[in-house]
């Protein structure tokens, strides 16, 4: 075998041709890299919606294509609360999304206001649940919780009337509230103890367990909305927001079909109605087999916010008006600018 030398061949020139080489196949490498992270599919939370969609009065398996649109509508509502925070950020001249900026937005409405309270007095309950006399305390005082205590610190800023001074504990109509749980009643009266036990895990679903963030943010900054990233304190605002978009469109959906179904209500004779008692038992095991079961559908709930659209004036829960494609649209900021 013949080296270098036989060859006549410069080692000058040997050097340059390896480090060529070397280059060579490091601009490959990171070409790969690049089409790796290309090819990567974008973060989805399907699995989390099909949950939350279940545990707030969908069938058991939600149709796949029902979760897909929801989650489309999601990440509509998303991207303007996004928008809308951002813009609160940027006046007070702020690096991120903070707590202050969501609530900002929500100051209007009390009810969707203590909705969030109380669902972050519960994360505070859970973080002392261990502790006897904290727990104790939180639980006379839901306002001494480290959460609960950062945003009544700001409402109460600026509240010049004292709108917010004991929100938690004011008795606010929430007619929504209501039917909700009305309807959680009715899905686990018929539920055995292991479907119960089950049920009860979904409804602790979040788009963050145990406190990772990360795919979270992901998911949220993909569409490139904002500059601007929201702090801790401030995803689990928007989780809680997430989670109440999915529980809204439920809403709606399930009023519809008590809607139709009240429309299509027929008077029993006399006769009809001995034989109604004699096969009450069978009717009452079928309507709930039925009722609980049947998977709410993509037509459903666009027809459902088309209807809200047509009957709703006032309120722009889902849709923005100035478009005509009727694109969804967050709640919070809408809500909060409507009630001023």
């Amino acid at each position: 075998m013949t080296s270098n030398k036989d060859l006549n061949i410069p080692p000058l020139f040997v050097e340059f041709v390896q480090n060529f080489v070397q280059e060579y196949l490091e601009v490959l490498e990171q070409k790969r890299d690049h089409v790796r992270e290309r090819k990567k599919p974008p973060a989805s939370f399907t699995r989390e919606i099909r949950c939350i969609m279940h545990s707030f009065g969908d069938c058991k398996k939600p149709l796949w294509e029902t979760v897909l649109y929801v989650e489309k509508i999601l990440r509509q509502q998303m991207n303007l609360l996004l928008t809308k925070s951002s813009e609160v950020s940027h006046l007070r001249k702020g690096e991120c999304i903070s707590h202050e900026d969501l609530l900002f937005l929500l100051r209007n409405n009390k009810i969707k206001l203590k909705r969030l309270l109380r669902y972050l007095n519960i994360k505070d309950a859970k973080e002392v649940i261990k502790l006897p006399s904290r727990l104790t305390d939180l639980v006379r005082n839901p306002a001494c919780g480290k959460r609960v205590k950062k945003c009544m610190k700001f409402l109460n800023s600026i509240d010049n009337l004292f709108m917010y001074e004991d929100i938690l504990n004011e008795e606010i109509p929430d007619p929504k509230l209501e039917f909700r749980n009305k309807r959680k009643f009715d899905m686990v009266f018929s539920m055995s103890t292991e479907e119960y036990l089950e049920f009860k895990d979904t409804q602790q679903t979040t788009f963050f367990p145990k406190g990772g963030a990360e795919e979270f943010t992901a998911w949220l900054m993909e569409d490139g909305i904002t500059d601007l990233t929201p702090s801790s304190f401030a995803l689990e605002i928007i989780n809680f927001f997430a989670r109440e978009t999915i529980c809204e469109i439920i809403d709606l959906v399930m009023m519809l079909r008590e809607d139709k179904i009240s429309q299509t209500v027929h008077i029993p004779s006399a006769q009809e109605s001995i034989e109604m008692k004699e096969s009450d038992s069978n009717v009452e095991e079928k309507c709930s087999t039925n009722d609980s079961k049947d998977a709410i559908t993509v037509l459903e709930i666009q027809e459902a916010l088309q209807r809200y659209v047509k009957i709703s004036d006032k309120n722009k829960f889902f849709y923005n008006y100035n478009n005509a494609s009727a694109q969804p649209c967050t709640h919070a900021p809408q809500k909060a600018s409507s009630e001023k």
